[in-house]
C-alpha cells in the first residue's frame, strides 16, 4: 500500500516506497548542515591559517581610540567590518581571538545562506549541495 500526502497545492503526492521521505528527509538534511556548518567552525578556529592581515586587528583598535575611517585610516575596503570588530573590542580583548571568531561567523553565516538559496531553487538536497559545494570552493579554488 502506497503512503499519499498532499503538496502545498492540495494535488495528491505518493511514496511509491511507503518510507515517508517527504517526513524525515528535511530532518536528515538539516542535521547534515549542522554537521557541516560545526566541522567548517571547527576547521577555521582551529586548524587552517588565519586568512585576515594585520589590519582587521589594527583598524578596529584606531577607530576605538577615536581615529576617523577614511580620514584618518586609509582603507580600500567597506567600513563593514572594521565597525564590527570595534564594536565587538570591548567583548573579546584579544584581538586574535575577536579576529577568528568573526571570521567563523561570517563563513557560517555565507555557508547557511547559501543553503537557503539553494534549497530555494532545488529543494533541500540541492541547498545541501549548494552549502557543500560553496565551502569547497572557497577553501580550494
Amino acid at each position: 500500500m502506497n503512503a499519499v500526502g498532499t503538496d502545498r497545492l492540495g494535488r495528491e503526492q505518493r511514496d511509491p516506497a511507503g518510507l515517508g521521505v517527504r517526513r524525515w528527509l528535511p530532518w536528515l538534511v538539516l542535521l547534515a548542515l549542522a554537521g557541516l556548518l560545526a566541522l567548517q567552525a571547527f576547521a577555521y578556529a582551529a586548524r587552517l591559517p588565519l586568512s585576515l592581515g594585520p589590519r582587521v586587528i589594527l583598524e578596529p583598535w584606531l577607530l576605538r581610540q577615536g581615529y576617523l575611517l577614511y580620514k584618518e585610516i586609509a582603507d580600500l575596503h567597506s567600513p563593514l567590518l572594521p565597525l564590527l570588530l570595534s564594536a565587538m573590542m570591548p567583548i573579546f580583548p584579544d584581538g586574535l581571538t575577536m579576529a577568528k571568531t568573526v571570521l567563523v561567523l561570517t563563513v557560517s553565516i555565507s555557508t547557511f545562506l547559501t543553503f537557503l538559496a539553494g534549497k530555494r531553487d532545488a529543494g533541500w538536497v540541492g541547498g545541501l549541495w549548494a552549502a557543500r559545494f560553496a565551502r569547497s570552493c572557497t577553501t580550494r579554488c
